[in-house]
């Protein structure tokens, strides 16, 4: 946060002078500060000019081999300085504070607008703030200038937790060492010293001065080492919190004067730095070489200030009134020509991890629901899905497949889930699916009523949803015994011979190869032959009562049948037939002489024919 001389004279001088009564500070201190906040809406004591948000149109221009976009506008400005402090949370979102409305925003890794869908605050946070970094436990702290303090503040609604520390003059920019996980904020505009704040994770911090030098802009190397845009001109290089000697500062020259934002992404003690300027200039400084070599890689942008590397690779750096993206030609973030905005010898990527979910259960037959939606990526990448499902079927894919396993077994099925990333790396892992047996299921079976000496005649089938094999019986429940049954598929048929006259019940099992059954079952009705013949002449009696067979004829009739009836009584079934076959000639007489109609007649003769072979058969 480099010092810039605003408008003088006029009202803004009284309510500068409101500033300085609300934020005790050195009188130095307050000078540079109220210079700097002239039109800002730093006090938020209802005198200050209201913020304002002058649109500023110029993007600028990024160079050959790079490209600019805008990711996040519409921040309230004052015509100059607008968003300043960023910082990226573990989950890649981007906080950015606006000095100039005292607003905090949250951004997904699209970016968005300024606005209160991204607005985490309700209330504007006062004291002008300026540098903001997450701690190694995910804590959000913010440098607030004009109260002097580092605070700690709830990151899901923008407002302040705590006061971490106090320093003496002012605080700008705020960044987190990677080795001791302590703070460490500049003190700016043209004041020392860089102080180290420690053993404030429950109380009040520890503050010290690491190093006597005015910086603004500070970033850590992933080795702690810390580098800091000095004032006026050129950059400090600062020994980690583990060296010998920590503190030590060497200046490395620029060709520029100030600096002001500092972002870095390097191997240790290679660095290249980014450094965003406030004459709309941000320069890649590699140190890979000797003497550095410095590139403009962005140039005729607004006033620039504080910038990040994002998680993704990509530089972010503020600019009056937006936060600029810059990126390779390509939209990458990989070297060439940008430079690694990520370690240049980074770990290796890591794989993807596979979970299967389960163990999973079900019957033979019936889909399974999988669910792999446990995996993950850590690079947060998209992953496919390969599940072998242990059956020898084909491989599926998707997050959420279903599967039916046509056959039970004895152990469970090994269910193998492969996924891959992007980046073509794999895992794998396993579960179980139990499935059980299912027992066939026989439909319902026809019965019959059947006079003796008449074949029951039926057929069945069965369900089973497994891919077995079977066997079946069948009693008939005439003490006939249990026989074998065979199958055609899943069907089959019954024939029996009853001779004597009863109530059966017909028992068919179907059993699979796992020995489990499943039983159907049948009601046989059989009726002795006397019973028939009864039956036949009372029909003969109903036609005399219509008037369709005089009343001579009907007990001519009757009356071979009732002698059919006699010797079957006595187990004559020769002369029973005999009386049948004379009984089936007086019919067809009458049916002749035209004394019964050839539809009753025929009726008759079909009854009397059926038990002519029910008697004769053996």
């Amino acid at each position: 946060m480099s010092v810039i001389t605003l408008g003088r004279g006029g009202p803004a001088r009284g309510r500068r002078k409101a500033c300085m009564g609300a934020h005790p500070l050195s009188a130095r201190a307050a000078l540079v500060i109220l210079t700097l906040a002239g039109w800002l809406n730093a006090c938020n004591d209802g005198t200050s000019l209201g913020r304002t948000r002058p649109k500023v149109s110029a993007e600028g221009i990024a160079a050959p081999g790079y490209a600019v976009t805008d990711f996040a506008t519409g921040f309230d400005n004052s015509g100059n300085i607008g968003p300043i402090g960023l910082a990226f949370d573990a989950s890649g979102n981007l906080f950015v504070g606006d000095a100039a409305s005292g607003f905090l925003y949250k951004f997904g890794p699209a970016g968005g607008i300024a606005s209160p869908s991204t607005q985490v605050n309700a209330t504007p946070i006062d004291g002008f703030p300026l540098g903001l970094a997450f701690g190694k436990d995910g804590s959000l702290f913010l440098a607030r200038p004009f109260s002097s303090e580092v605070a700690q503040l709830d990151a899901s609604t923008g407002t302040i937790i705590r006061t971490v520390a106090s320093v003496t003059g002012t605080v700008a920019g705020l960044a987190t060492d990677p080795l001791s996980g302590d703070l460490f904020v500049s003190s700016a505009f043209l004041v020392p010293p860089l102080y180290r704040i420690s053993n404030f994770a429950s109380g009040p911090g520890t503050v010290t001065v690491y190093a006597s030098i005015a910086v603004d802009g500070i970033a850590f190397g992933q080795d702690g080492t810390l580098f800091a845009a000095v004032e006026g001109g050129g950059v400090a290089k600062i020994t980690a919190t583990n060296s010998p000697t920590p503190g030590a500062v060497s200046i490395i020259d620029t060709p520029f004067g100030s600096g002001d934002g500092m972002a870095l992404s390097a191997t240790p003690g290679t660095p290249f730095l980014y450094i965003n300027r406030n004459d709309g200039i941000i320069t890649k400084m590699d140190l890979t070489t000797t003497p550095p070599t410095f590139t403009d890689i962005f140039s005729g942008g607004s006033r620039g200030d504080f910038a990040a590397v994002g998680p993704d690779g990509c530089l972010y750096a503020t600019q009056t009134d937006r936060v600029i993206k810059v990126t390779n030609a390509d939209g990458t973030c990989l070297p060439p020509p940008l430079g690694p905005l990520v370690p240049t010898t980074p770990p290796p990527p890591l794989p993807p991890v596979a979970n299967p979910g389960g163990p999973y259960a079900a019957n033979e037959g019936a889909a399974v629901a999988f669910n792999g939606t446990g995996s993950s990526d850590a690079g947060g990448l998209a992953l496919t899905y390969s599940w072998d499902f242990g059956d020898g079927s084909p491989a599926a894919t998707g997050a959420t497949p279903t599967h039916t396993y046509a056959d039970n077994r004895s152990t469970p099925y090994t269910v193998t889930l492969t996924v891959t990333n992007a980046g073509s790396l794999s895992n794998v892992a396993s579960t179980t699916a139990t499935i059980s047996n299912v027992a066939p299921s026989v439909s319902p079976i026809s019965g019959a009523t059947i006079v003796a000496g008449q074949s029951f005649i039926s057929s069945g089938s069965f369900a089973d949803p497994g891919q077995d094999t079977w066997t079946a019986t069948v009693s008939y429940g005439d003490g006939s015994g249990t026989q074998a049954l065979a199958l055609s598929g899943k069907t089959f048929q019954l024939s029996h011979l009853y001779g004597t006259a009863g109530t059966y019940s017909v028992t068919v099992t179907v059993t699979d190869d796992d020995g489990a059954p499943g039983v159907g079952q049948a009601t046989v009705i059989v009726r002795s032959a006397q019973e028939p013949l009864q039956a036949l002449i009372s029909t003969i009696r109903n036609l005399v009562t219509s008037g369709v067979l005089s009343a001579g004829n009907g007990n001519a009739l009757s009356a071979k049948l009732q002698a059919a009836i006699s010797e079957l009584n006595v187990g004559n079934n020769i002369d029973a037939l005999n009386e049948l076959k004379a009984f089936i000639n007086q019919v067809k007489a009458l049916m002749r002489a035209g004394r019964l109609p050839a539809g009753e007649g025929q009726n008759l003769i079909d009854a009397a024919n059926q038990l002519i072979r029910v008697i004769s058969t053996p």
